[in-house]
């Protein structure tokens, strides 16, 4: 029982893989799909932050068993934290700025060590915040890795989850308010997106 609970993803997991099916590789978290869901991705690329090394393994663990199937299931991930060498976050910077042709690393996971000093935005719109830090800056310093000049898409979609019924969600609605106000005043490069993702037991916001 406790091996499946591990393996189980949890409502934002879950949320998270629909998305990824939707726009990035139909068959993600399918493994017994085999041929009724293409094994192909697209070109899309997807940053996905959190606060907390736990939850950065943990979605490690999860999207690699998630995707190890797909074609080139075991290029798809890239992982970004504190620990890593000037080198090391060169390489992750310039494959997830490369051409999806040569490069084929379509989800980055990070912590907020990638919050500042990182140009992200060449081919990636889409930000994740599996977790929200409750200082808006902070999350605005995520948005501006690829909120960014020379942002090629004209829109940027930062997601974000909300659990229904639950009152502290009250102040989190609050926090993105705050943040979008940040970006105005700031002037965002790119037209920027909150979405609140739709998931069971929580609202994605």
């Amino acid at each position: 029982m406790a091996r499946r609970h591990r393996e189980a993803p949890d409502a934002k997991l879950a949320a998270l893989l629909a998305w990824i099916r939707a726009h990035q590789c139909p068959a993600a978290g399918l493994p017994q799909a085999g041929k009724k869901a293409p094994l192909q991705w697209t070109d899309r690329r997807v940053l996905v932050f959190t606060e907390y090394g736990d939850t950065k393994n943990y979605l490690v663990e999860q999207l690699t068993r998630a995707v190890g199937h797909t074609e080139d299931g075991d290029a798809r991930i890239l992982v970004f934290h504190g620990g890593m060498s000037e080198p090391q976050r060169e390489a992750v910077q310039r494959a997830f700025n490369g051409d999806p042709a040569e490069h084929p690393v379509r989800i980055l996971i990070a912590t907020d060590a990638a919050r500042e000093g990182l140009n992200l935005q060449a081919r990636c719109a889409d930000l994740f915040h599996y977790d929200i830090p409750w200082n808006p800056a902070r999350m605005e310093q995520r948005n501006g890795r690829i909120d960014r000049a020379l942002q090629p898409a004209p829109t940027v979609r930062c997601h974000y989850f909300v659990y229904e019924h639950r009152p502290e969600d009250r102040v989190l609605a609050a926090l993105v308010a705050k943040v979008a106000t940040i970006g105005r005043e700031l002037g965002s490069l790119a037209t920027v997106v909150f979405d609140e993702l739709e998931h069971p037991g929580a609202r994605p916001g």
